[in-house]
């Protein structure tokens, strides 16, 4: 990628990371599209001089809206961030089915239509870039985190797949793997935890562990949205990107830990960690 001026799309930007790669890109000198669904937060980046978008990632209709926006604009896409996203964490077991469906709606299958609408001109045009934001929790699956693990997951994949069938095609695809960024993301999932939680439920004696899981992004370490945004776009602006980049705090658990230590060891870690030892003592 050059450093000339480049139509970069971005999804997610009402907060957090989106909002961050937005602003960041847009003040590299770029052409930045940042959709949203939160009229007020798309109207103060339009203010900064953005161009804003509605886009309901699960929603075909606003991806074929936004299609037809940037077809009238005149403006071939370089860059797409599929950054949208969220997490509803608690018990994998007691996960209400319309929460699970929603994550993977938003998550998976949104990144995907939004990549297979605006891919179609990058294919055309022989050239262009796909940026997926996954996540560590993607690598690493963590209890009270299931469903959100298991999409993040799934992003990896599709990466990996697109990477694979749009590269001789000339597009470029990036896996994003963020690990404990501040943003907005952890109070959301544990607000929806906490009203979630029920005093029957077998897990409640752990109800603080499953608490700490959904906040254990945003400690005082965790590395701010504008950082990663920073090294992000560094990263894939540069002249050769790398097709995996790993930011954050933290990082040597994935790089360590995972691959090299036995799978029962690491549950036993993990299990503990969570305090799920409490619920059978015999377990550790």
């Amino acid at each position: 990628m050059t450093s000339v001026q480049q139509t970069i799309v971005i999804t997610g930007c009402d907060s957090g990371i989106g909002r961050a790669l937005a602003l960041e890109f847009y003040g590299r000198g770029h052409r930045v599209y940042a959709t949203g669904l939160q009229p007020a937060a798309l109207t103060d980046l339009q203010h900064r001089g953005l161009v804003t978008q509605m886009l309901d990632v699960t929603d075909q209709q606003n991806v074929d809206a936004l299609c037809a926006r940037l077809r009238a604009d005149g403006t071939p896409v370089d860059i797409l961030i599929n950054n949208a996203g969220y997490g509803a964490m608690g018990p994998t077991i007691e996960m209400p089915l319309e929460e699970v469906r929603r994550q993977f709606e938003v998550n998976v299958l949104g990144l995907l239509r939004v990549s297979q609408a605006l891919a179609v001109d990058m294919m055309t045009r022989r050239r262009g870039m796909i940026i997926n934001i996954g996540s560590t929790a993607g690598v690493l699956t963590s209890p009270f985190a299931g469903v959100y693990c298991a999409t993040k997951s799934a992003v990896h994949a599709l990466t990996d797949a697109l990477r694979l069938e749009l590269g001789p095609l000339g597009i470029q695809v990036v896996r994003v793997e963020p690990n404990m960024i501040r943003s907005g993301f952890g109070q959301t999932a544990a607000e929806g935890l906490q009203a979630r939680f029920r005093p029957e439920s077998v897990y409640w004696p752990v109800r603080g562990a499953a608490l700490a899981r959904a906040l254990g992004s945003q400690t005082a370490d965790a590395m701010p949205a504008e950082e990663l945004a920073y090294k992000l776009a560094n990263s894939v602006l540069s002249p050769n990107p790398p097709i995996r980049i790993r930011i954050g705090r933290q990082l040597l658990i994935y790089t360590l830990l995972k691959p090299f230590l036995p799978a029962r060891w690491i549950d036993r870690l993990l299990q503990k960690r969570f305090k799920l030892h409490e619920l059978n003592p015999l377990l550790l």
